[in-house]
């Protein structure tokens, strides 16, 4: 068979011996994979010149290939350049594929699958959970190699480094009297815990949840005295907004205006009556 693939390479390229005996012999013999790497090859080797004969006899080859299923369509597709699939019909623009296996391989490679939920890696979270929660455990001598844990637990468990955030900011909020947890939450962006800590109020003003407890609020005001939160970032998550807070204000304001304007006012007519009723009773 190799022997086959190699006089069909001769064939093509220099078109010598007998074409049609050897693509007879070649198309009995089921090695796709093989053939298709072949023609690849040949086709950058004769890359440039598609206007002469070797290229013609290529294209000419791989079609009668296809027509007789010697080699399948996605074999080709998967092995074959652009610019040959466009020749020989099986992809209508060369620039289109090219973006379309850009994105397929970004996606392939670089698309990390994580686990968000706790139901979706118990035992990861688990440990975690039982990691965080132990606020007397978390001392200066033990800081750093509970961080390694916290880290090779997200690489082990795959476990959604955003979800490992949250649920460090729950166990400071839990334990603010520990500063210790400053130094977990280093190892994450400030971006990611703004946010993070943005949600959690966000959640707290849904309607049917109770408020945002007071632990909070202090936590937000550690974060943000530490430097570890800037205020301006999470300003956008609180409420009530500017400007219902000015509506607010204006409203509250007038209505102190309009009680000073009524202080030491005498009411004359309710002056003469009560001087009538108490007349009406004497007599």
């Amino acid at each position: 068979a190799l022997q086959t693939i190699e006089e069909c390479c001769g064939v093509i390229k220099e078109g010598e011996g007998n074409g049609q005996t050897t693509k007879s012999v070649l198309l009995q013999n089921s090695m796709q994979t093989v053939l298709a790497d072949t023609l690849w090859y040949i086709g950058l080797e004769i890359e440039g010149h598609e206007k002469e004969e070797p290229a013609k006899r290529l294209v000419s080859f791989v079609k009668e290939s296809i027509a007789r299923g010697v080699v399948e369509k996605v074999i080709l597709q998967e092995r074959l350049e652009p610019e040959l699939l466009v020749q020989i019909g099986l992809i209508s623009s060369a620039d289109v594929w090219n973006k379309r296996v850009v994105r397929f391989n970004t996606k392939l490679l670089y698309t990390q699958h994580k686990f968000n939920l706790l139901r979706e890696e118990s035992e990861g979270y688990a440990k975690l959970i039982t990691e965080l929660n132990d606020s007397k455990a978390l001392t200066p001598e033990t800081v750093d190699i509970i961080e390694g844990h916290i880290i090779s637990l997200i690489g082990y468990f795959d476990l959604d480094p955003n979800r490992v955030c949250d649920i460090v900011l729950q166990s400071y909020e839990k334990a603010l009297e520990n500063s210790l947890y400053l130094s977990l939450l280093r190892q994450f962006r400030k971006s990611t815990i703004v946010q993070i800590l943005g949600f959690s109020f966000q959640f707290h003003q849904r309607p049917g949840v109770e408020e945002a407890p007071e632990s909070l609020f202090q936590l937000a005001a550690i974060l943000i005295a530490q430097g570890v939160v800037n205020l301006p970032e999470l300003y956008c998550h609180l409420v009530p907004a500017d400007e219902e807070m000015n509506n607010d204000y204006m409203a509250w304001q007038a209505e102190r205006l309009e009680a000073a304007k009524k202080f030491g006012v005498i009411n004359l007519s309710g002056k003469a009556e009560d001087d009538q009723a108490k007349a009406e009773r004497e007599a």
